[in-house]
């Protein structure tokens, strides 16, 4: 089907990520969630990760209830890498 609405989730990339999520151990989620987002900071040329990047960081900005950031200590980092992910996501690709 592809992409049915504008939410994070609302795409077939991020639905399929969410179940990849579901089935996951809470270690392994963690794993999942801060490799996409890494690959999508520092990927070069054509962003294709950009549906599971854009729904990776909803994930992390879920966790701030009311802007106020609490992540455990070896989360210190996900909140900045969803944040580089979304702007990478939204760059123009380069002809």
């Amino acid at each position: 089907m592809g992409t049915w609405d504008t939410g994070p989730f609302d795409n077939d990339t991020a639905a399929d990520f969410a179940i990849a999520l579901d089935r996951a151990s809470l270690e392994e989620r963690e794993v999942l969630i801060r490799g996409v987002l890494v690959r999508t900071v520092n990927a070069t040329g054509y962003l294709t990760e950009a549906e599971e990047a854009i729904a990776a960081a909803a994930l992390i900005a879920a966790q701030c209830p009311g802007g106020e950031l609490r992540p455990r200590e070896s989360h210190a980092s996900l909140p900045r890498r969803s944040s580089d992910a979304r702007g990478r996501s939204h760059r123009p690709h380069p002809r």
